[in-house]
């Protein structure tokens, strides 16, 4: 993991998550003795236009400066202010709502979430024309001087995840664990209805990535490289999840409803549906509710996982021929495990299905016959742990599971499937996971409806907040939980595409 802090600006734990405090000289006037006229200016230069608003309230004595550092926060320049603090991310380039400075300097709800304290600390509050000049530097991208983007080089690559109540997905570069931006969907696009992304798959060339609507019944595409919307389908009545192939010009999508068609497949170059796999008449009764996709790694077999059903349905690619994998251990084709995503061993061999409705995992030996799950594994630090998504780790020694009920997440061997370490307290209820592709670092997002677990700061007119919490898998520790939009939901790493930037 590549450390962006500058040398000095390490700070104890206990003012992990403080943002702007500890200023104490008031003796600086607070603007201008002449206002600036912000409406007269064209293209913003940085240092030429919104450094000086810094330098006159906040880079001084006792406050942001480098001497000091209050909080962390450096806002002696532009690359120190988008480095953030250890709160986490201040400015996100082209979002003035979800940017946390905002909430400190800026009273205007509609603007953005207003939060406790007010800076400056103990001085005259910025003039509204002068917050709303920085909000506009901040929507047309928190720009350099040379006009670059903040985090366009992004060596470790990114994590994206879905914000289902905020119809956002947040892009947090791996490199630093800061938010860099957040991609607008659904509602935040155009209309009033939630469009609620509530799955997300990069392709594995870092060229674009794909977002289920589950509530407006859709498939949006984005540039990775730039975040721009490329297109968008339909593909009703539910899209649930997508999984790309491994050259990233088909996905496959699944139904999470009870209707005869369990998924689509779709040709994301023309972004057409290319075919609709449609449940025979004679296994109707054992499969409803399709909401999680694996692919086999070898490409022969396609699978939904069937939360209404407690089952799988395999599709063999090559001849469209359906079979249903038992996850009753004693083989009946239905049951109340609630199975909701799985993942594939790097062999082969098994199949790893989150047991929702048993609070297990279980495991699919694919060389039984009947196919059947042999073994079911308890996770979660108590019950019910209602685990959610299922994850292999990148050298397949390992398998985690994310414990909505629990709050933690479970580490199991896959060499003889026993649980190796439980991690407890990583945010309010863990949804997704994703895997660094080296195995370093785990993200886990936690969905923390009705924010169970408040902001960092007292805050008035937020659409509500999440967590993306990152571990160090070798040390199993915990080292940072980054604060995002609400719900969150789905998650996966898309590689480096960016040239320049910090």
């Amino acid at each position: 993991m590549i450390n962006m802090m500058p040398p000095g600006r390490f700070v104890t734990l206990a003012l992990a998550f403080v943002f702007l405090a500890g200023c104490k000289d008031e003796s600086l006037v607070s603007s201008p003795s002449k206002p600036i006229d912000y409406a007269s200016i064209g293209t913003i230069s940085y240092s030429k236009h919104v450094q000086p608003i810094f330098d006159q309230s906040c880079n001084s004595s006792g406050c942001h400066n480098a001497a000091f550092g209050a909080g962390g926060l450096l806002l002696d320049s532009w690359q120190h202010l988008l480095l953030g603090s250890p709160a986490g991310a201040q400015v996100v380039s082209g979002n003035t709502f979800m940017s946390h400075m905002m909430r400190h300097i800026n009273k205007d709800t509609t603007l953005s979430p207003v939060s406790s304290p007010s800076m400056p600390l103990g001085r005259d509050d910025l003039p509204d024309e002068t917050v709303r000049f920085i909000a506009r530097w901040i929507d047309e991208g928190a720009k350099n001087d040379d006009g670059a983007l903040p985090f366009a080089s992004r060596p470790a690559g990114m994590m994206l995840a879905t914000n289902q109540s905020s119809d956002l997905i947040a892009v947090v570069d791996v490199a630093s664990n800061l938010v860099m931006r957040y991609v607008k969907v659904g509602s935040q696009v155009s209309g009033t209805t939630l469009g609620a992304p509530h799955h997300v798959r990069a392709d594995l060339h870092g060229a674009f990535f794909y977002v289920t609507m589950i509530q407006t019944q859709e498939l949006w595409k984005f540039s990775a490289s730039d975040f721009t919307f490329i297109a968008k389908m339909p593909v009703p009545p539910f899209p649930a999840d997508v999984i790309l192939t491994p050259g990233g010009d088909t996905a496959f999508v699944t139904n999470f409803s009870t209707v005869p068609q369990a998924a689509v497949m779709i040709d994301t170059r023309t972004m057409q549906i290319l075919k609709t796999y449609t449940v025979p008449s004679a296994l109707r009764p054992f499969i409803s509710f399709s909401h999680g996709a694996l692919l086999s790694r070898d490409g022969k077999y396609f699978y939904t996982i069937n939360q209404g059903s407690g089952n799988m349905l395999r599709i063999e690619l090559a001849t469209d021929a359906m079979d249903i994998v038992a996850l009753d251990t004693a083989g009946a084709l239905t049951s109340a495990i609630q199975p909701y995503l799985a993942d594939e061993s790097p062999d082969g061999r098994y199949l790893y299905v989150s047991g929702y409705g048993t609070n297990d995992v279980r495991i699919v030996d694919t060389q039984s016959d009947p196919l059947r799950a042999a073994l079911a594994v308890p996770v979660g630090g108590t019950n019910p742990s209602r685990p959610l998504h299922v994850h292999v780790s990148p050298d397949g020694q390992y398998l985690v599971s994310a414990n909505q009920g629990s709050d933690d997440v479970t580490i199991i061997r896959t060499s003889d499937f026993t649980r190796e370490a439980n991690i407890a307290n990583v945010g309010r209820q863990p949804h997704g996971l994703q895997f660094t592709p080296d195995g370093a670092y785990l993200y886990v997002s936690c969905e923390n409806r009705v924010e169970a677990v408040p902001p960092h700061h007292p805050t008035t007119g937020s659409k509500g907040i999440s967590f993306i919490t990152v571990i160090d898998f070798a040390q199993r520790r915990i080292i940072r939980k980054i604060e995002v939009g609400g719900f969150a939901a789905g998650l996966s790493f898309s590689p480096n595409t960016g040239t320049g930037g910090l």
